[in-house]
């Protein structure tokens, strides 16, 4: 049974929004005058540091890459985010990185991985559908890829009855 970590990003959104707080303090202090200026400096270089670590998670490069068309780069990030954290999510993105790549298989694993998870899993259905497509076209005369994928469309359209897309593929 694969393990889903906790999320964890309320330690860093308290500590920001304490941050935020005191520098509004601050800010009222210095309008009064009674705050010298590198304080005020030290307050807005501390935000700016920990708005750059809040938005520097894997799953945030790894996507900006994979928007940008960069599928190497960002399934690079996505799998080493999977070194330390095995969410379903990251699962989900290196799936599409390696679809993108026509690494099929490999994206076959990381869709049968991210479909999982609840939230994930019709869409994570839907994908592992298509990818399974392509890897039977890569293996003609194998049936295995073909049956495994209208199962997956199947599973997905009983999730979403009205999902037009996956309704097409399967037909």
């Amino acid at each position: 049974k694969a393990s889903e970590p906790a999320d964890r990003y309320q330690w860093p959104l308290v500590l920001m929004v304490v941050l935020l707080a005191w520098a509004e303090l601050m800010s009222s202090r210095a309008q009064r005058g009674s705050l010298p200026r590198p304080t005020r400096s030290l307050a807005a270089l501390g935000m700016t540091v920990m708005c750059g670590l809040l938005s520097c998670s894997p799953a945030h490069r790894g996507e900006r890459l994979y928007h940008q068309a960069r599928y190497p780069e960002a399934y690079d990030v996505f799998r080493a985010g999977l070194e330390r954290d095995s969410s379903a999510r990251l699962a989900f993105d290196a799936g599409a990185a390696l679809y993108r790549l026509e690494r099929y298989d490999e994206a076959v694993a990381a869709f049968r991985q991210a479909a999982r998870t609840p939230e994930l899993r019709q869409k994570s259905l839907y994908n592992l559908g298509n990818a399974l497509v392509r890897a039977a076209e890569e293996r003609p005369g194998e049936p295995a890829p073909l049956l495994d994928a209208v199962a997956a469309y199947e599973e997905a359209l009983r999730l979403a009855p009205s999902d037009a897309e996956t309704r097409w593929n399967l037909e």
